[in-house]
């Protein structure tokens, strides 16, 4: 494919998803196309994986196969936020050194956000810690 190509079927893309037209789910059952709106890529993650859906699937909408909530799309969802996220991590570390009281934590891997506030209450108890010790040494 010509990269104009690609450019103009993401255009395209992106006017149906601005325009509530992105044929999805709720779109097709909207026209009349089918009779359900269930996201057919959640159900097809679970047949892959071994399983069946017993429940209720999620309505395939805009918004559901854009996200990490919807099974079949999970890990491209993933992969394109952490991407971003790393991109603008980065660079507001080289861009925005001057005059920052902000600490960039993750940077370079990820980290659950129970382990970052560990992390602080330790370095905080440390801190006030080494504060009582040199108090006393006066």
């Amino acid at each position: 494919m010509v990269k104009k190509q690609v450019d103009t079927m993401a255009e395209a893309e992106m006017d149906q998803v601005m325009t509530g037209t992105f044929p999805c789910g709720q779109q097709m059952l909207k026209c009349g196309y089918t009779n359900k709106a269930d996201c057919t890529l959640c159900k097809k993650a679970h047949e892959e994986n071994g399983g069946s859906w017993n429940g209720e699937l999620p309505k395939e909408t805009i918004s559901h196969i854009q996200s990490a909530g919807c099974l079949g799309q999970k890990e491209v969802v993933t992969a394109a936020h952490n991407a971003c996220i790393r991109e603008l991590l980065q660079e507001m570390n080289a861009h925005g050194k001057a005059d920052r009281r902000m600490k960039l934590l993750t940077i370079e891997t990820e980290s659950r956000l129970g382990a970052l506030w560990d992390q602080e209450q330790r370095n905080s108890a440390r801190r006030t810690s080494c504060g009582k010790q040199r108090k006393r040494k006066k």
